[in-house]
């Protein structure tokens, strides 16, 4: 799979936060363990991680929907449910 160079690319944040993700889990699992807290490096890892786990989770905001009325006509149901009769459900049992 093609994974771009560029930072900024949501594919190449992904692929880097996978790794990281794992890395700090590393980390904090030895901590719990041995009962302490992260080292420096340890620290910087599992903040880094975070940071870009917040980046890629976060949601696209567009400025058109903003003052938009988002229960319009496309939201409206495209079924319909009628009731049974009784007659009908006794039959469709026997």
């Amino acid at each position: 799979m093609f994974v771009s160079k560029k930072e900024s690319d949501r594919v190449n944040q992904i692929s880097r936060a996978v790794s990281l993700a794992c890395e700090a889990d590393g980390y904090l699992a030895a901590c719990r363990r041995a009962k302490r807290s992260p080292t420096a490096e340890e620290k910087k890892v599992i903040d880094e991680a975070e940071a870009l786990r917040e980046q890629i989770i976060q949601v696209d905001a567009f400025e058109t929907l903003a003052n938009n009325n988002h229960r319009g006509e496309w939201m409206r149901a495209t079924w319909s449910a009628t009731p049974i009769s009784n007659a009908a459900k006794q039959s469709a049992s026997h």
